[in-house]
């Protein structure tokens, strides 16, 4: 099995870090290693990824 990354792989890992960095909810930062997620928070989540 080749777990090699391709160049397309790498620069849509970079691509998905970047999003995270800039629009990841600054109230959610901090509760994912928490486990500290209420309904809430769920819900921004969704609406941040689907906006």
């Amino acid at each position: 099995m080749d777990l090699s990354f391709t160049p397309e792989d790498i620069a849509f890992r970079q691509e998905v870090r970047t999003w995270l960095e800039n629009d990841y909810p600054a109230e959610l930062r901090g509760k994912f290693s928490r486990d500290e997620y209420s309904k809430e928070d769920f819900l921004l989540w969704q609406r941040t990824l689907f906006a």
